[in-house]
């Protein structure tokens, strides 16, 4: 039987495929690696709470 494929699971695959881009371009926008890790960190802020949300309320 296969395992059905959640919401967090494809919040994870979208996390682990766009972080490193989003980074990159905050990096090069702002030029401070501190900054770049907490604009990459909010752009997926959202989308935590929002599964953590639809999951709690099933």
């Amino acid at each position: 039987m296969e395992k059905e494929f959640t919401e967090g699971d494809a919040f994870v695959a979208a996390y682990s495929e766009y972080f490193g881009v989003v980074y990159k371009e905050a990096l090069k926008y702002s030029g401070n690696h501190h900054i770049a890790e907490e604009i990459a960190q909010d752009a997926f802020s959202p989308h935590i709470y929002s599964v953590e949300v639809n999951q709690n309320s099933r």
